[in-house]
């Protein structure tokens, strides 16, 4: 039972609001830095053999 209590506890703070928002721009940060480094790695691979 104490278990169950404490496992309770848990999903109500992971399940709030404001956590569920936390979560979503970290994904959404993550996402961008992401995109970013393609489009980086991308540009860079085609300058490269443009030039050589």
């Amino acid at each position: 039972m104490r278990l169950k209590n404490h496992l309770h506890q848990i999903s109500q703070v992971l399940s709030s609001p404001n956590a569920a928002r936390r979560l979503l721009r970290i994904f959404a940060l993550v996402l961008l830095v992401g995109i970013l480094a393609g489009v980086y790695s991308f540009l860079l691979f085609t300058f490269n053999n443009e030039v050589s």
